[in-house]
């Protein structure tokens, strides 16, 4: 999988395990949500009120990812979300933290 600038990815995992490697000099800030797949079919059922979209429509093989341009929406949330874990690392509030991590989902999904 390629990360590139300026765009997100929604990867589905059955297993996996695996390396990176990044260039020296590079400034890298890296978000990742681990939802089970679950979780993922309630999150599309809450999105669209439909029951067919699943994990199991995107799964391909053990891995499967989706690239896409971040939109300014999702540049916003994600913002929002740096600025919450560096205000008071001592004093996170989940409540808010968890509330941006859905709003994020909603809008990829």
């Amino acid at each position: 999988m390629e990360l590139r600038s300026g765009y997100s990815s929604l990867g589905f995992i059955k297993r996996a395990s695996g390396q990176s490697e990044y260039k020296a000099g590079f400034d890298l800030k890296l978000c990742s949500l681990w939802v089970k797949p679950e979780a993922f079919n309630a999150f599309c059922h809450a999105v669209s009120g439909k029951t067919g979209y699943t994990f199991s429509l995107f799964q391909k093989g053990d891995y499967h990812s989706l690239s896409f341009k971040t939109d300014p929406r999702e540049a916003y949330i994600k913002k929002r979300i740096d600025d919450c874990l560096e205000e008071k690392p001592d004093r996170l509030n989940s409540l808010l933290l968890e509330s941006l991590a859905l709003e994020l989902l909603s809008v990829n999904l």
